[in-house]
């Protein structure tokens, strides 16, 4: 019987999956989800609480919010990072090569919290944040590159990437965007009328993909 309390899983097949507990620790299981262990205990970290004379500083588990696996061995855990006038959080980013066994800690390298997240594959990823900026990485999340790019809107709430440089966002205001390059210039997609809010995007290949928004729109 399963004790935990789950906040995001994610399987790369029947068998191997991973979880993120609601105390932010990662769970695996290599049996389809019968047995699990703890992968990672989540550290503490210091939460600086600005508007608040009474407790200006908090401690809480680290802010993972995500997990993510492309196969059995590359993942990638996240989360955190807000800063605003109530709250300066710490960000986290993890990366893993080996399935888990061992979970490398990435100094958090996006200046706001993200409100989308993308990988591609082992080395590709793109990364958007609540502060309108949007990032990418080529090596498997190591090293992350602004891109400079006039943003199609002031945050994404889903992406999805089929090669290196083509992919779609859906924006904020629920219109979808695309890109040809990699993200560094997009085109947004008109032909959608406005009255299909979208909220999540998802493709099988370059030409075919899906969108879902409100009313159940597809």
């Amino acid at each position: 019987q399963f004790k935990n309390k789950i906040r995001s899983v994610w399987f790369v097949d029947a068998q191997h999956g991973w979880a993120l507990s609601i105390d932010r620790d990662i769970l695996a299981t290599t049996d389809g989800g019968t047995t699990w262990a703890i992968q990672r205990k989540a550290g503490k970290v210091k939460v600086k609480l600005p508007g608040n004379r009474r407790q200006p500083e908090m401690e809480q588990p680290e802010q993972i919010d995500q997990l993510h696996f492309i196969d059995r061995s590359h993942g990638w855990a996240w989360g955190g990072g807000r800063k605003d006038e109530f709250a300066e959080q710490p960000g986290i980013l993890l990366t893993t090569v080996d399935g888990g066994k061992n979970w490398n800690q990435i100094p958090y390298p996006f200046d706001q919290n993200t409100t989308a997240v993308f990988f591609l594959d082992a080395d590709n990823a793109w990364a958007s944040t609540v502060g309108a900026s949007f990032y990418r990485t080529t090596d498997g999340g190591l090293n992350w590159t602004k891109v400079q790019t006039k943003l199609p809107e002031d945050a994404f709430r889903a992406m999805f990437f089929s090669t290196p440089n083509d992919g779609w966002v859906v924006g904020r205001s629920g219109r979808i965007a695309k890109t040809n390059d990699g993200g560094r210039t997009w085109r947004k997609m008109y032909e959608i009328k406005d009255q299909f809010k979208m909220h999540d995007i998802f493709f099988t290949d370059r030409d075919h993909g899906w969108a879902v928004g409100d009313e159940g729109a597809i």
